[in-house]
């Protein structure tokens, strides 16, 4: 937890789950958004525009101010005004609905009292340790792996059903879905053809539009790009989408490695 620091404070027109994790935080809550304008540090939650500008004006230079909303304020751009740093928190702060969990409010405050960071992130140069909570990176290559996983596991299900068989599968209903929609669907070609074809190098290859880079370097640039879009956020399920990225061109990649990695990058972009 966090020591309480009167340079730190959150405040809340409406929504008590923040209030709740602030608490938790051991950081103090105030009521009026007017009390804490000489706070370095402080976290709001304001839904009218006057309000918030009028707070801006009257806070402190050199402070900071991370604006939440329930379901996050994606796509808003973080801005310096009158020497006051604004962040836009992308995530949620309803932690009941998936939001910033109380170990994320620690890094992130932590984090901002580096020096330069928050300056760091306005300028658009976001460290890949704050990516989910302040980066407006779109997700591109976490979608393509998982469309890749997607097209292995139909025509792995369909032509070999034992593998629905898999406790994995068994406990997850997108693969459920997946395997009974491979039994349904009608393939263009025969099976085994199609098994040749996504246990291919070049099946996997999708991102190398020129189709000669050089496999290590292709396979350092998706890892840095899936580390950049993954975030801090459940840092400890990137394990086996790496698995399989230090795979691809290397070797045939086997069902289980695949269905690991698809399970965790479902759970991820969901």
């Amino acid at each position: 937890m966090l020591e309480n620091n009167k340079e730190i404070a959150a405040y809340d027109h409406a929504d008590t789950c923040l209030r709740e994790m602030m608490n938790s935080c051991k950081i103090p809550v105030e009521t009026m958004l007017a009390k804490i304008c000489q706070i370095k540090l402080a976290i709001c939650h304001v839904h009218n525009e006057n309000e918030w500008m009028n707070f801006i004006e009257k806070s402190k230079p050199g402070s900071i101010r991370i604006r939440t909303s329930t379901q996050g304020r994606a796509g808003q751009k973080h801005y310096i005004k009158d020497n006051v740093i604004v962040l836009e928190l992308q995530k949620g702060h309803n932690f009941r609905l998936g939001g910033v969990q109380q170990h994320e409010w620690e890094f992130i405050i932590s984090e901002l009292k580096k020096n330069g960071i928050a300056e760091r992130i306005v300028k658009g140069d976001v460290p890949n340790n704050m990516i989910s909570y302040f980066g407006n990176l779109s997700l591109e290559v976490l979608p393509a792996l998982s469309i890749l996983c997607q097209g292995y596991l139909m025509v792995h299900f369909a032509a070999n059903p034992k593998l629905t068989k898999d406790l994995k599968v068994k406990e997850s209903e997108d693969l459920l879905k997946l395997a009974e929609f491979a039994r349904e669907y009608s393939f263009p070609r025969e099976l085994q053809s199609l098994v040749e074809e996504v246990e291919s190098p070049d099946f996997w290859n999708v991102f190398d539009s020129d189709n000669n880079a050089d496999l290590t370097n292709l396979r350092a640039e998706i890892m840095k790009d899936v580390n950049n879009e993954w975030g801090m956020d459940s840092i400890n399920r990137i394990a086996p989408v790496i698995n399989l990225i230090e795979q691809l061109g290397k070797s045939i990649p086997a069902p289980e490695l695949v269905i690991d990695a698809y399970l965790e990058i479902i759970k991820k972009l969901k």
